[in-house]
């Protein structure tokens, strides 16, 4: 958990290995640890998280790391008041031509761009897709819960229970990171 030590020695490591084949792996480490350290409040990482990820990205463009670090730099970019960045990192997720388990993930992160951004119709939208494409995912019933939260502020009162009924059925301890 020494994230800073990580940042240093994956640093160090692409410095002095240009031709290793660890290369690929140890460049979105770098992006990984800078994120490690934002999640845990250093504001000061958010922008390091997305110059690591694009630097590891322009040189490794085909890697299966490159939609998560997409997402994570959505994420970051989103929280730092830039949603339109955010929301074109998350459509370069999914409009790739080629499907993964990254994509649930995606339009729920794009959903949650959108309501920051007042623009809920969109948000349901993309939880809607996620829980018709991905239902086992276990990112379906956070959908829910938003699409839930967005029908309760409508007025939609029994449309809300519904789900939030579905909810508690199926993912009871999500009410803990949503109160």
């Amino acid at each position: 958990k020494d994230f800073d030590r990580g940042i240093l020695l994956t640093s160090r490591f692409l410095n002095e290995f240009p031709d290793s084949i660890l290369r690929e792996i140890i460049s979105f480490w770098k992006g990984d640890f800078y994120y490690c350290l934002w999640e845990r409040g250093d504001e000061e990482a958010g922008e390091k998280v997305v110059s690591a990820y694009q630097s590891a990205i322009d040189h490794y463009p085909l890697s299966n790391h490159v939609p998560p670090s997409y997402i994570k730099m959505a994420q970051v970019t989103s929280l730092m008041g830039n949603n339109y960045s955010a929301i074109g990192y998350l459509g370069l997720v999914t409009g790739r031509k080629e499907k993964g388990d990254y994509l649930p993930l995606a339009y729920l992160t794009r959903g949650k761009v959108f309501l920051r951004m007042d623009e809920p119709e969109k948000a349901i939208k993309d939880f809607q897709i996620l829980i018709k494409s991905y239902p086992r995912s276990k990112h379906a019933m956070e959908a829910n819960f938003w699409i839930a939260s967005y029908y309760h502020m409508m007025g939609l009162y029994e449309d809300a229970e519904k789900r939030l009924d579905m909810i508690a059925k199926s993912r009871s301890d999500l009410y803990l990171e949503y109160p």
